[in-house]
């Protein structure tokens, strides 16, 4: 796997982090390609993109050994079929899915009820963890900048959800 490929926790969060960059001239981009690769520590999800303005070409790649892969499937279709005897396989999809999938879950269906103590408690742990990580990297930049309130506000309009 490519040193770096830029660690997802689900693939929707891929085509997140790359609507939020930029050409170096300024222009948006658009996927061309994607491509699965095997690396040496797992999976890697690459993707082509290319500015609508200058015509430049990029390609990101993004290692999804958390977001699933043939052996996360088989381990987790396991977990379901044992949970199905106590719960319907529904609840117990839901209970075992992806823990991002679980967390954009939970941030929708806590706007969907008008949650707002229930946002705002998540948002502060957000924060403090992002502090820990500050106190634990030093000053030592993270590759995705802080865009909590966006994240947050695009969620409240209608989550994609990871797919």
């Amino acid at each position: 796997m490519n040193e770096k490929a830029l660690k997802v926790h689900c693939i929707d969060q891929e085509y997140w982090y790359v609507r939020r960059q930029r050409c170096a001239c300024g222009g948006e981009l658009e996927q061309v390609t994607q491509a699965l690769r095997n690396g040496p520590t797992g999976e890697v999800d690459a993707l082509t993109v290319q500015c609508k303005h200058c015509g430049a070409v990029t390609e990101y790649e993004f290692d999804i050994s958390t977001c699933g892969g043939a052996a996360y499937i088989t381990r987790v279709m396991e977990r379901i079929r044992q949970c199905s005897k106590v719960m319907s396989t529904e609840e117990a999809v839901r209970a075992l899915g992806p823990p991002m999938e679980s967390a954009l879950r939970l941030i929708s269906d806590l706007a969907q009820q008008g949650d707002v103590l229930g946002l705002d408690y998540l948002s502060d742990a957000i924060a403090h963890a992002r502090e820990r990580m500050t106190v634990h990297i030093g000053t030592q930049e993270t590759e995705a900048p802080n865009h909590a309130s966006e994240v947050t506000a695009r969620k409240l309009a209608g989550p994609r959800g990871c797919r």
